[in-house]
């Protein structure tokens, strides 16, 4: 009897360890955070900013403040700048940045009259001087075919090239439920390396303009990485603070809805210390920045305010804060909730 008791009590620790490992490895650990800083000399995002490490400084794409133009800024500490605006280079949104292949590429939506929601690339390999490296979507503007109306993401998986990028369906087709879908996730892939060779709607976790139960945020911008050699890619459903939830692909076609986080606008996807966070706008603190987290992929931290001070980012559906690991710490750019748009950056401590 004695002996069949100490098997279970055996048995017991091994399953509650078990348990207790599983319970550990769901849980993405908070982050506190340094206060905010204005970067110097001041810079003015127009529609917020994206950010990535490439030859050991921190790039800044951003849309200018009132100019539309493609502006770049370098950065070896994060706050001050050098500046270099492309006016010959006209955009909406907020651009996409990533390093691929010893290249910095960045995508933008174009804002000219002729190519009005085409999905361009750029690329260097300087820094500075910007090549066209192609085009990812020409909208017809006909049928499906319609300009985009969000800003893209661009992320590798498996060696390639991805962009994602938000589009409203504006048009009316009674093939389709009521008549006028709604707002869904497109998705282009680069084809065999070329970067000016992309098969738009093929690759993962892309969505179907038939299933309006899963149409994004008008405008927002889609956040992806790649954690655990899985693509993830995340936006928020719906249009009003009462209805949108927080949808999240991880691999394959399926998106997996998490009604208890709830965005407002675009989302921003980072792996940092071997968990993969999602910071966005909350729709219950007035324009805080709040993040969630996981370690397993499925199970994410409820959405907090990260500690330091109160960090507020810009309203508007479009835009998202850029996150970026660098020096050991997650730096976060976000642009100033008032008129100045002014661009802020804090990060890990």
């Amino acid at each position: 009897m004695q002996i069949i008791s100490v098997s279970k009590r055996l048995i017991f620790i091994f399953v509650l360890s078990l348990f207790t490992a599983t319970a550990q490895a769901q849980t993405a650990p908070d982050l506190t955070f340094t206060s905010t800083t204005r970067i110097s000399p001041d810079t003015k995002a127009g529609l917020g900013a994206s950010a990535v490490v490439y030859n050991g400084e921190i790039y800044l794409a951003m849309q200018g403040m009132g100019t539309y133009y493609l502006t770049i800024s370098k950065s070896t500490d994060g706050v001050h700048v050098t500046t270099t605006v492309y006016p010959n280079i006209v955009i909406e949104y907020a651009p996409s940045l990533v390093v691929f292949n010893n290249t910095l590429y960045i995508a933008y939506v174009d804002h000219r009259t002729a190519s009005h929601g085409a999905v361009e690339l750029l690329s260097t390999t300087d820094g500075s001087t910007l090549n066209s490296a192609g085009t990812i979507y020409m909208p017809s503007g006909t049928g499906a075919d319609v300009a985009a109306s969000g800003p893209p993401t661009l992320v590798e998986y498996n060696d390639t090239l991805y962009a994602y990028w938000e589009t409203d369906f504006t048009y009316t087709d009674p093939s389709f439920p009521n008549g006028s879908p709604s707002s869904y996730i497109r998705v282009a892939k680069m084809y065999s390396n070329d970067p000016s060779t992309w098969n738009v709607d093929v690759g993962e976790c892309s969505t179907s303009p038939l299933n309006q139960t899963k149409a994004p945020t008008s405008h927002s911008a889609v956040g992806a990485a790649v954690f655990n050699n899985t693509l993830y890619v995340a936006y928020q459903r719906g249009t009003s603070t009462s209805a949108n939830a927080l949808l999240v692909c991880s691999g394959g076609y399926n998106y997996t809805e998490h009604t208890n986080i709830n965005p407002e606008g675009g989302i921003a996807a980072v792996v940092f210390n071997g968990s993969l966070y999602f910071a966005f706008r909350g729709n219950t603190s007035k324009n805080i920045i709040n993040f969630t987290g996981t370690q397993d992929g499925l199970n994410f931290t409820t959405p907090s305010v990260p500690s330091g001070n109160g960090i507020n980012g810009t309203s508007g559906y479009e835009i998202a804060p850029a996150l970026l690991p660098f020096n050991n710490e997650l730096y976060v750019f976000t642009t100033a909730n008032d008129n100045t748009h002014y661009l802020y950056s804090f990060h890990s401590n």
